[in-house]
This record gives structure tokens, C-alpha cells and sequence, in this order.
């Protein structure tokens, strides 16, 4: 069995689009020390065993998001917020 990545893999292919790389770029490092950050991110996400730490995570995320939006006076495309929960 192959440590590969399945090139044809959906979510591959969706990840690779929101951050505007091939998906080719997945197979080394291309994308430098941002690339790692991105990839540290998804192993947290991974870690995360509970719907709960998912939803505070994309929370915290979206903040973020809406912040850096705000402060470059641009809109942050297919960022939605969640509604507020109990956590």
C-alpha cells in the first residue's frame, strides 16, 4: 500500500481549491511554512475526538477570519459564521 495520497480524493481536491494549490502540492512541500501551519492545523482537527472541539475550533477559526477581513477592509469570501452554542 502507497503512503500516497489518492490524487482523486474529494475532500483532497476541496482543500487543495480553498487554498488555491494543486493538488500535486500535497505530495511534497511546495507550500512552505504556511503549507506546514495548514498541515498543523488539520492534524489538531484530526486529534480532536468530539463535535463539541470541532465547533469551538471553526469558531475560534471564522473569529479570526472575520477579524483579518475587517482590519484589510475586504470581504472574506465563503466564511460563515456559526450559530453561537453552549460549550
Amino acid at each position: 500500500m502507497s503512503n500516497r495520497p489518492d490524487l482523486y480524493n474529494p475532500l483532497l481536491h476541496a482543500i487543495a481549491t480553498v487554498l488555491e494549490v494543486p493538488v500535486t502540492a500535497f505530495l511534497s512541500d511546495p507550500l512552505g511554512d504556511e503549507g506546514g501551519d495548514v498541515i498543523a492545523l488539520l492534524r489538531a482537527w484530526a486529534a480532536i475526538d468530539d463535535a463539541q472541539g470541532h465547533r469551538r475550533v471553526l469558531n475560534a477559526a471564522l473569529r479570526e477570519a472575520d477579524r483579518s477581513s475587517e482590519s484589510s477592509g475586504a470581504l472574506a469570501e465563503n466564511v460563515t459564521p456559526l450559530p453561537p452554542n453552549h460549550d
